[in-house]
């Protein structure tokens, strides 16, 4: 699956920070000046490797280097370098700044809606904890992952290198699964005494500094001015604490806030871009959360129309989801309502901007069967046991669709497990005939038939990258802005 959506955040982004107003030469990374050469090679690894776009413009008057790169984890890097090799201005991918009285990520605003997990950044039960609790949040509609900074020794001073590098791999994981992370930085193995805190606080602004996607919550005696000590050591990154970047209450305020506030522990009444939620971790708040996020329309009455079903098909027990006529028991879940249509008893493709179309019932274990035909070169996919929010295909899964007739199986071929399991075999039709699939979910066993013949055969339990995804969730027939087409499409519970 193309990642259609941070692909537009970034065109977005880096549109607005260019400012062009004279010219753009796009330059390779081997013409450049020594010193620009030098300093992209500080900031970004891999050199010319590393880099996909260096653009020369004129920017007040000045000439510039605008820069983007990707970082080892795969983080996208948005730089503008003077003439001279200074950094004037840089930006990376899910980075938290505040923008005149609003918390951002990237350009565009945030609020936080989560559940604090505190156990999520225990280097030391890595990696269950960390993508159980990634899973538990998405499943119910959370954006950010709130966990406790581990490591610290009796006094303060140090911090464990392992739990800094499982904080850089928690960041690649969850930049590149769209959630962002609040980290408390006094955690359970911080001092509590006045010169531990401070000392704690010290050496995590240190160890930190250059970890722009955090969200750094710090609280407890002192918090005010610890925030600030935090602060002038790591001036880039955001904080969360009373008088700080992001302003910790627990009680909501009376009045609209002018700057950004978290509120813990508790559900606000209003819905203020500027009133962030964290929530204590316990079942009562994530089913509180899950309602609160869910679409009006899954609170509606819905009986499948299973007389589009054979006889012998009723009598197996499946269901149908698509009565041939209407997407009762589906929503399109972005913008643009009309970008999946019924036409001549199909679901069709129409337009960009539907995000998705996605079921209004969860399901845990079953067989999934529907046919579907796609243009040449196409790309889509169905995406099962599927998140609320976050990204979908790496916290569910997904089973790709693609118009690759005669193309040998790859991790993002027609029946592959997205990014992740090849099919073994590539029986699809030629672009524009119908094709039939059955995906299979029982606990950890996944087996997916394309036109008849087995393509995946598989336990998640044997593979580290899917062992933690989801085992129950939404269904999404997803827009990656290429023309399919869905029909027959049929579930039945296991």
């Amino acid at each position: 699956m193309i990642r259609f959506f941070s692909v537009f955040l970034f065109m977005v982004k880096l549109l607005s920070l260019l400012c062009i107003q004279s010219y753009a030469q796009r330059i390779p990374f081997t013409n450049l000046p020594e010193v620009i050469q030098k300093t992209i090679e500080r900031e970004i690894s891999g050199t010319e490797y590393g880099i996909t776009l260096i653009n020369k413009e004129i920017r007040n008057e000045q000439e510039v280097y605008v820069v983007r790169g990707r970082d080892p984890y795969e983080v996208d890097i948005d730089m503008i370098v003077s003439a001279k090799g200074d950094v004037l201005d840089r930006y990376e991918e899910g980075q938290f700044r505040i923008i005149g009285n609003r918390l951002y990520v990237d350009n565009f605003p945030y609020r936080i809606e989560t559940i604090y997990t505190p156990s999520a950044g225990d280097y030391r039960k890595a990696p269950g904890a960390l993508y159980t609790a990634i899973s538990e949040i998405s499943h119910v509609g959370c954006n950010t992952l709130a966990f406790d900074l581990h490591g610290f020794n009796h006094d303060g001073t140090e911090l464990a290198q392992a739990s800094v590098d499982f904080v850089q791999q928690a960041l690649y994981r969850l930049v590149y699964s769209d959630i962002e992370i609040l980290c408390r930085i006094l955690g359970p193995d911080a001092p509590t005494n006045k010169q531990g805190r401070l000392n704690a606080v010290r050496t995590a602004a240190n160890a930190l500094k250059s970890k722009v996607q955090l969200l750094c919550w710090i609280e407890g005696p002192d918090a005010e001015e610890l925030a600030q000590e935090f602060k002038r050591i790591a001036p880039k990154l955001i904080t969360a604490a009373p008088g700080a970047d992001v302003d910790v209450v627990y009680e909501e305020p009376e009045t609209a806030p002018n700057k950004p506030i978290l509120l813990f522990g508790r559900l606000p009444r209003s819905n203020h871009p500027n009133l962030s939620v964290l929530l204590s971790a316990g079942p009562e708040n994530f089913e509180l959360l899950d309602q609160r996020n869910a679409y009006p329309f899954e609170r509606e009455p819905w009986t499948p129309d299973n007389s589009v079903l054979t006889e012998e098909e009723r009598n197996e027990g499946f269901k149908a989801l698509f009565d041939g006529k209407t997407l009762n028991g589906w929503t399109i879940i972005g913008r643009n309502k009309k970008g999946f249509q019924v036409k001549d008893g199909v679901i069709e493709w129409m337009e960009r901007g539907a995000g998705a179309l996605q079921s209004r019932n969860r399901y845990d274990d079953f067989i999934l069967r529907f046919d579907y035909k796609i243009s040449k070169r196409g790309n889509s996919g169905v995406q099962v046991r599927t998140p609320r929010s976050n990204r979908a295909s790496k916290i569910g899964f997904e089973i790709q669709i693609f118009g690759d007739f005669g193309m040998k199986p790859s991790k993002d071929g027609t029946g592959a497990v997205y990014n992740v399991i090849a099919p073994t075999s590539n029986p699809s039709k030629e672009e524009g005939e119908w094709n039939s699939m059955e995906i299979m979910c029982n606990g950890p066993h996944l087996r997916v038939l394309l036109n008849g013949q087995i393509v995946q055969d598989i336990n998640f339990d044997d593979y580290d990258e899917l062992k933690y995804r989801l085992r129950d969730g939404l269904i999404r027939l997803t827009d990656h802005g290429n023309y399919v087409a869905y029909r027959n499409i049929r579930i039945k519970d296991l």
